[in-house]
């Protein structure tokens, strides 16, 4: 018969126990919060979707992952569209916007 694994301190809660719920009471008593990990699981959850269904798309549609790249959102516009957004931008952290065209450069 196999030896039981020693528990660390750290691992056990008050009473000794791992995940036995008392090391929450303990905390609560002496004014600490509880972990809250309740965003780091909705992100994971988030993200596991994400790749879930980028996978279920490709299987489905036959097809190969092709990475659009990091900056496809700012260029899948014309130039113009972009600088737009741009001045839009800035405009709306209070600055106020001039465009005017540069010259060539001399070679």
């Amino acid at each position: 018969m196999a030896r039981p694994e020693p528990v660390s301190q750290s691992d056990a809660g008050a009473c000794g126990t791992p995940g036995c719920g008392h090391e929450r009471v303990v905390q609560s008593l002496h004014g600490q919060a509880p972990p809250d990990d309740t965003g780091t699981k909705q992100a994971e959850v988030a993200s596991v979707h994400s790749i879930l269904v980028i996978a279920y798309r490709l299987l489905d549609r036959h097809v190969s992952y092709l990475d659009l790249g990091g900056d496809y959102f700012a260029h899948r516009l014309s130039e113009q569209a972009h600088i737009r957004r741009l001045v839009a931008q800035l405009e709306r952290l209070g600055d106020q916007i001039t465009i005017e065209p540069m010259e060539a450069p001399a070679a």
